[in-house]
């Protein structure tokens, strides 16, 4: 999946170049502290770290479809009507919209309640 989206955007802006030095996450910790920074941050040279999220739980446990398999039947404010009220959608709702959707303008979902729930 992460590869079809990196071809699409290949194929939609062109093969990008830059400059940057492209690291891997396992030599960075090889090199240590002192010698990234010397070689990177002391220098003012930039670089793409890769490989950072390999392994990172999160990075696939948190698709779309993981969370609408856990929390498919919880619902989220998607927008409101033209008198105000708010229109619900449920997350596995969203999900079978979002896998057809075309839309030039398209649903998106939120929590306004999240930060005050403490979660």
């Amino acid at each position: 999946e992460r590869e079809l989206w990196k071809e699409d955007l290949d194929a939609l802006l062109g093969p990008i170049e830059d400059n940057c030095e492209r690291v891997q996450w396992a030599d960075i910790a090889a090199l240590g502290d002192r010698e990234f920074a010397s070689r990177f941050e002391d220098a003012s040279r930039p670089c793409i770290v890769q490989g950072l999220m390999d392994g990172w739980a999160a990075y696939s446990e948190w698709s779309l479809e993981g969370l609408a398999e856990r929390f498919g039947s919880e619902t989220f404010k998607c927008g409101e009507t033209d008198e105000g009220d708010e229109v619900e959608v449920t997350l596995e709702g969203f999900r079978e919209y979002t896998a057809s959707n075309h839309d030039d303008v398209p649903l998106y979902v939120f929590d306004e309640a999240w930060s005050d729930e403490g979660r």
